[in-house]
């Protein structure tokens, strides 16, 4: 297979245990560090602050958001609960 310049990769680590992805990781780093172009597709948000410099938001086909990690982050860090429903379900303590 050689060396290619670019490589594209689609969630690589998906399944893995945390040792092998750590090795995975490894080897995306050293792959890079020898000049070749990584494009990594990944919902797992500690492997893209762990490996990449550039992030690309899609939703729904556009690009919406494009940026180093540190600024993507500052974008994702709130997270929001919504609850919409005509009657709220009764709150009781906890069984002991």
């Amino acid at each position: 297979m050689g060396r290619p310049e670019l490589i594209l990769l689609d969630e690589p680590t998906t399944g893995l245990d945390l040792e092998a992805r750590r090795d995975v990781w490894v080897a995306i780093r050293d792959y890079h560090a020898n000049g070749a172009t990584v494009v990594l597709s990944s919902h797992n948000m500690a492997e893209v602050e762990e490996l990449a410099r550039r992030v690309v938001v899609i939703d729904r086909g556009r690009i919406v958001a494009d940026a180093d990690v540190a600024t993507i982050r500052t974008h994702v860090a709130t997270r929001r609960v919504s609850l919409r429903t005509a009657v709220l379900p009764s709150c009781s303590e906890p069984s002991a």
